[in-house]
């Protein structure tokens, strides 16, 4: 190591500001607070004003800290080489990132396999990536995207598995006494476990991810299942969790595209929280358009989190779905194992094909066009032969796709995949209704439990109950009708609807507030939930509500004891309308 000049001075600040030759790569800024950078070791590193320090910078650099020397030296005022100048390359640091422009987390692409702008696969094993066919070591910028490396999370291989090795998959996962509707003639749940499997391999590059939630109690096999699943993936190549908290998957998640297996996903707290929480988070990991998750940091910032990740919950007392939750989760029922079942064998068989979960990865792999072209099969058959919309096209597709690929060798039939949608028709219930929340809105406040005083006895009663009885003779209920009403339940008959008896639902009442408490209707939340029930109507009159005149929502006696099936059994009205 020499002397500095001047000149050589001047031309190491403006290399330092270019950023041309570093080690360290800039990856950009977020509003000129916190500073990216993809370092030596390949790793995304964050960095705010005041961790610009030695240390820090001696983590960015590691292996290549003599470059440090080389490109940032530090002399004494004799002219001898010192070391390196810190705040120098702090200044280079920083400009460098603010040149590179805006940087968003959501670009950060960890473990998993991704699609690329032309549809071709990027396989990312967490030391190591595969693009265009050609390995390389991870810890690269790639087009809008980085890579960064990590330690190794699952093993890549070009020997895949046979269609034999899918056949012994396939009976081994249908051993399980899995609970099937008999109008669809197979293995229904099996079909969709396998397929999930399929489809959890690659679900970074998949524009939908399915997710399954197996329910079943003790003496079902689920932890054999489970076993399953995690030999297949690897131990390291799936995130494993009891109990789980939402913070703590996204937290593991951290920018990879990874199935996540989470047992133990129970209603067991209060108010479901926990449990909601994490359907919420499986929701927002079906497809990338689902929008990214935002949450506060310590000092005052936000952080994004972009979920990418195929889940799979088992459960004995399964959290509750929400419609938009039931399009994306395919619930699987277990039933206990017959006594005879051989649970040697069955372990036996998860080991053997566990050890080719590597092999059954390359399958997806290397079968890819395939998938997609099963995909496009089903995608037709489905709306054709079972009258499926665009999101259960997505959903059962993508498992029936992935399960062909697995289990055949042959594409999928268009004959056959009509066959199979026509069958799923016959056996999904068509006259469930496609939004159940009103109905289930409507059936919280009629089996609501009230305390009530009714010939000098005082008992509980439902506020259906309460009605049928109010309709029963209003004339001797008047009392009736002014507790429902200061509860915020207004019964009475409509001038304008021929007398009709009609049942009015206060937009805003305390009394409501109180019913819905702690419920997805709470603050108000009731009236747009009952306003989409049939016949029901928002009028501009108003009602007396014991204490308040009140709009609310109207709807006919006669509708509500129709789509209430049969909470209001409790009595008999002859003189019904």
């Amino acid at each position: 190591m020499g002397k500095r000049g001047e000149q050589d001075g001047r031309d190491l600040i403006a290399n330092a500001v270019s950023f041309y030759g570093w080690p360290v790569i800039p990856l950009g800024h977020i509003d000129c607070k916190k500073f990216y950078y993809l370092s030596a070791a390949g790793s995304v590193v964050p960095m705010n004003a005041r961790e610009f320090n030695r240390i820090s910078i001696l983590a960015l650099f590691s292996r290549e800290r003599a470059w440090l020397e080389d490109h940032h030296p530090k002399y004494n005022r004799k002219g001898d080489l010192i070391g390196w100048d810190a705040d120098r390359v702090s200044e280079s640091l920083v400009l460098a990132a603010v040149d590179a422009g805006p940087f968003h987390e959501n670009s950060i692409r960890s473990t998993g396999v991704w699609r690329d702008d032309d549809g071709d696969l990027i396989l990312h094993t967490g030391d190591q990536l595969c693009v265009k066919g050609e390995w390389m070591s991870a810890g690269r910028v790639i087009g809008p995207y980085v890579y960064p490396r990590t330690v190794q999370e699952w093993q890549a291989t070009n020997d895949m598995a046979s269609e034999e090795d899918g056949q012994e998959l396939k009976q081994l996962v249908e051993s399980w006494n899995w609970q099937n509707p008999p109008e669809f003639e197979e293995n229904l749940a099996s079909m969709c476990f396998i397929g999930w499997i399929g489809t959890a391999m690659l679900c970074g590059a998949l524009r939908w991810r399915p997710h399954i939630l197996a329910t079943g109690g003790r003496g079902t096999g689920k932890t054999a299942l489970n076993d399953l699943v995690m030999a297949i993936m690897g131990k390291n190549g799936i995130i494993h969790g009891s109990a789980p908290t939402e913070a703590g998957v996204r937290h593991m998640l951290n920018g990879a595209a990874r199935p996540v297996m989470l047992d133990e996903v129970e209603t067991v707290d209060s108010d479901h929280q926990k449990a909601d929480d994490i359907v919420q988070l499986a929701r927002m990991g079906s497809s990338d358009g689902q929008g990214a998750i935002l949450r506060g940091t310590a000092d005052g910032g936000t952080k994004s989190y972009e979920i990418r990740a195929s889940f799979y919950l088992t459960a004995i007392n399964p959290p509750r779905l929400l419609p938009q939750d039931q399009s994306r989760i395919t619930v699987l029922d277990l039933a206990p194992l017959p006594p005879d079942a051989d649970s040697e064998s069955i372990l036996e068989s998860i080991e053997k094909l566990g050890g080719l979960g590597p092999n059954f990865r390359a399958r997806m792999i290397l079968n890819w066009s395939r998938y997609n072209e099963n995909l496009k099969t089903y995608h037709w058959a489905l709306r054709v032969g079972g009258g499926f919309d665009n999101r259960e096209q997505d959903q059962w597709g993508s498992m029936f796709a992935a399960y062909d690929v697995l289990v055949q060798d042959a594409p999928t039939d268009p004959l056959a995949a009509e066959q199979r949608a026509i069958r799923l028709r016959l056996a999904t219930d068509e006259e469930d209704d496609k939004d159940p929340d009103p109905k289930e809105c409507l059936d919280h406040l009629m089996t609501s439990i009230m305390d009530y005083s009714w010939d000098s006895n005082r008992r509980k009663f439902t506020v259906a109950e309460l009605v049928e009885k109010f309709f029963g003779d209003m004339t001797a209920n008047e009392e009736v009708g002014r507790f429902l009403a200061a509860h915020g339940v207004k019964v009475t008959t409509s001038s304008t609807d021929r007398g009709r008896k009609m049942i009015v639902i206060a937009m805003q009442h305390q009394g409501l507030e109180g019913i819905f408490s702690r419920t997805r209707w709470q603050k108000g939340g009731w009236t747009r939930s009952l306003r989409r029930l049939k016949g029901a109507e928002a009028r501009r009159k108003t009602q007396w509500f014991a204490g308040g005149s009140l709009r609310g929502t109207w709807l006919f006696y006669d509708d509500v004891i129709q789509q209430s099936k049969g909470y209001m059994d409790f009595y008999h009205d002859d003189t019904d309308d």
